[in-house]
């Protein structure tokens, strides 16, 4: 996970919409989304606004204003293609601002690397052998 600084959290009142309604039922569980803005620099700007959608809400210390999360990234950050990240965090709705963790592990190449048949891996060693002998 990648920790990241929030710069601007939703407030009170964007995070309880998000987790309570649900607009659209029949399409894809029909979850409101809140956007927070996160401090990140290799960005140009060193900033980048994400989408999230809420799946479970605590209350940090009881005082109303802080909060733990947990839910998904429906913003590209890296993750692989039809796959949301999934994400964790603080924050106080007081000044909004906060830290959360990003799971968007990157795909490497071995994951990309496709199986070869083992009959096609055979007739290459082949070949590779008669030539060494030439």
């Amino acid at each position: 996970m990648t920790r990241n600084i929030i710069i601007k959290a939703p407030s009170k009142f964007d995070l309880c919409i998000a987790f309570f309604d649900r607009p659209n039922p029949e399409m894809l569980g029909g979850r409101r989304s809140v956007l927070f803005t996160i401090r990140v620099p290799e960005r140009a700007l060193g900033l980048l606004l994400i989408e999230v959608v809420i799946n479970s809400i605590s209350w940090e210390d009881g005082s109303g204003e802080s909060w733990c999360f947990e839910g998904y990234c429906k913003t590209d950050v890296g993750q692989p293609r039809d796959s949301h990240a999934g994400v964790k965090g603080w924050f106080r709705t007081s000044d909004r601002k906060g830290w959360i963790d990003i799971d968007a592990p990157v795909q490497s190449s071995a994951a990309r690397t496709v199986r070869v048949d083992p009959d096609f891996r055979r007739v290459i060693d082949q070949i590779a052998t008669e030539r060494n002998l030439e």
